[in-house]
């Protein structure tokens, strides 16, 4: 799963995209309360894909990306 903290509420998109940014896969669309939150996919990956959280609220707007690792399970 994707983990990211919230400092503060707010509002959040997590989507896994391409190499060519297409969205593959939209993981979280909603309003989360602070903490510690995660988002899990169980689609498939390739190489160059990427998980990107955007959160949003009255303070701003951050936007964290990173490749996907991925695991058998």
């Amino acid at each position: 799963p994707a983990r990211f903290p919230l400092a503060h509420p707010a509002t959040v998109t997590v989507t896994v995209a391409n190499e060519h940014g297409s969205v593959l896969a939209t993981l979280v669309s909603r309003r989360l309360d602070t903490g510690p939150q995660t988002a899990s996919w169980t689609g498939r990956v390739a190489v160059g894909d990427r998980v990107r959280v955007v959160a949003s609220n009255a303070i701003g707007k951050a936007t964290l990306l990173a490749p996907i690792t991925t695991r058998r399970s």
